[in-house]
């Protein structure tokens, strides 16, 4: 380790509903460059907390001195913030979908109208997503079952259920994660 890199207390624990931390991200990429060296795992943990603030430093100096060392290596650096900007925002898109999710579940669960389950402000706007959202629709009928096909026909254009299932959930769902597997999206 560093012996600045000592010097720092890090105070965040880095978790998210998403799969691959930044971190994770950022030694993947640079395990095939030529810009991976002893200082890189270091050069990590002060690039993750200056950007979560999640660091207490002696002095203003200090910072300075830590910042320094980050733009020692440009390249590392502008790799790291390119993985750390797409955690970011794969992040926040999951936690949009899943706060929807479970807004829409936690109103609509009494709910008989299939209109107004359909046209329910959350579902709305996970179908306002686009179609991005469509894995994470389609773990979702995998998992729980669920009144999806709407959606999923919406994003996709596409309805692989046949007229003769028509109306018949199970096999609507069956159809719709056989459309999923051959697309690769399950």
């Amino acid at each position: 380790m560093m012996a600045a890199q000592a010097k720092i207390i890090n105070n965040n624990s880095t978790s998210s509903q998403y799969n691959e931390k930044p971190e994770m991200v950022f030694r993947r990429h640079l395990s095939g460059t030529q810009t991976l060296n002893s200082q890189v795992p270091d050069l990590i943990d002060l690039l993750l907390s200056f950007e979560t603030n999640s660091c207490n430093y002696q002095s203003s100096v200090e910072r300075e001195h830590y910042k320094q060392q980050i733009k020692s290596i440009p390249e590392t650096t502008s790799v790291f913030y390119s993985c750390l900007n797409k955690w970011k925002e794969e992040t926040k898109f999951t936690s949009i979908f899943y706060s929807c999710l479970n807004k829409w579940k936690e109103e609509t669960r009494f709910t008989s109208s299939l209109m107004e389950i359909l046209m329910h402000p959350s579902y709305q706007r996970i179908i306002g997503l686009g179609p991005k959202v469509i894995p994470f629709i389609l773990r979702e009928l995998k998992d729980n079952g669920g009144q999806w096909f709407w959606a999923l026909q919406s994003l996709t254009g596409e309805n692989p259920v046949t007229s003769h299932d028509q109306g018949r959930t199970r096999k609507m769902a069956e159809a719709w994660l056989q459309w999923g597997r051959e697309k690769k999206l399950i």
